[in-house]
């Protein structure tokens, strides 16, 4: 019998960007089941509650499975969840039996952080007397709309006509959320 590869897909997601979705249709493409984690920056100040980012990725989910084209064949399960207080991802994908962290990449000073963290995963991993997730890399192709931050966008936030630089970057439930907390009462209007 064949083991099930489980990804686990961690980030704070804040808000959920155009490159998110993209590293997760291609962990979706990759994987037979695969958990993202939304887990809290300390660094950050919240733009969106963690509810509201489960439920960016849960439309994505709804619309992928009613997408043309998917002709009613197996899906990948994805699971979104927020990551409980005080775990660690890698304990998390343990008790979930992810065997791989997908993360996405797009230069040089992403990779550099991402393999600190994948240092500091090992070493936990050590501690803690669990298997290391081997972590998989995903870069966007060179696509202006794929290769954005969730601190651009959130940079963005206030300015005049912030709305129309973020829709590119966005996908329609984030634009809704950021309207929705940031005072534009028309929510209906999204792509």
């Amino acid at each position: 019998m064949v083991q099930e590869r489980i990804a686990v897909y961690p980030g704070s997601f804040d808000p959920v960007h155009n490159g998110h979705i993209h590293t997760l249709e291609r962990a979706l493409e990759l994987f037979d089941r695969v958990h993202v984690v939304i887990a809290s920056n300390a660094d950050k100040t919240p733009f969106l509650t963690p509810v509201e980012r489960v439920d960016v990725f849960r439309w994505f989910d709804e619309f992928r499975c009613k997408g043309a084209g998917m002709g009613g064949g197996k899906f990948p399960l994805l699971t979104v969840t927020v990551l409980p207080p005080r775990e660690f991802t890698v304990t998390y994908a343990h008790r979930v039996g992810a065997r791989y962290i997908v993360r996405g990449l797009r230069n040089g000073s992403d990779l550099q952080y991402e393999q600190t963290l994948q240092h500091a995963n090992a070493k936990l991993c050590g501690q803690f007397g669990i298997p290391e997730p081997e972590t998989w890399y995903v870069s966007p192709p060179l696509n202006d709309e794929l290769y954005t931050s969730s601190s651009l966008i959130r940079g963005f936030i206030g300015m005049e006509r912030w709305e129309d630089a973020i829709m590119p970057f966005v996908p329609g439930p984030t634009l809704q959320f950021l309207r929705r907390r940031f005072g534009r009462a028309d929510t209906t209007a999204v792509r």
